[in-house]
């Protein structure tokens, strides 16, 4: 894993977590598994292009925002 796959999956928990959703929720909405949102914030694998473009649209970020190149909000 590189740095901003760690950064990537970090701002995934905490944008989650700021936004008091479960990662049961998350992944419903995002259409995958809860056991697949939680190996991507434990960086057990790389967070999918496709998965990324979801939680952008979700929690209203970029994709630069949340590999780091921005503070999401």
């Amino acid at each position: 894993m590189t740095n901003r796959d760690v950064t990537i999956s970090k701002n995934i928990k905490r944008l989650r977590e700021d936004a008091g959703m479960s990662q049961a929720e998350l992944s419903r909405r995002l259409s995958v598994s809860q056991a697949f949102i939680n190996r991507v914030e434990n960086l057990r694998v790389k967070a999918p292009a496709d998965l990324l473009f979801g939680v952008a649209d979700i929690f209203g970020c970029t994709l630069d925002e949340l590999a780091g190149r921005d503070r999401p909000t």
